[in-house]
């Protein structure tokens, strides 16, 4: 209980100091994060024109509209990036050597890297 008096806040005393908010209100307080990340905040999933595209693994899409072809992980039309060489919905689409056959011109993932200007010159000499 408190006593308000003008614009001063008197505590009574024996009594415990009300919290600002209601831990209904706020769940976060009733269960505080554990330590080294234990308890991580789940991702937010997006819907409608802010949806990820693509496979869930690698982003992977077919649509037309990404390009690799300048990408350090396409190697003659076979991607060799880690995740798309795992993505279980690119698996019928595993070279003899584990890489993913793409169509660099209108296919491509989340994890595309150009190969920079300098690179590429010496690359094609």
């Amino acid at each position: 209980m408190m006593i308000v008096r003008s614009t001063h806040v008197i505590p009574v005393e024996n009594e415990e100091p009300e919290k600002a908010e209601n831990t209904a209100q706020n769940p976060q307080e009733e269960t505080p994060s554990k330590p080294d990340g234990e308890n991580p905040q789940p991702a937010k999933e997006y819907t409608g024109i802010f949806a990820e595209v693509g496979t869930k693994a690698s982003g992977f899409v077919t649509n037309g509209k990404q390009y690799c072809g300048d990408c350090i992980h396409n190697q003659d039309s076979v991607c060799y990036h880690p995740a798309v060489m795992a993505d279980p919905e690119l698996q019928t689409r595993k070279t003899a050597d584990g890489g993913i056959k793409i169509v660099p011109e209108k296919e491509c993932c989340r994890y595309i890297r150009k190969v920079p200007d300098d690179d590429y010159s010496e690359a094609n000499d």
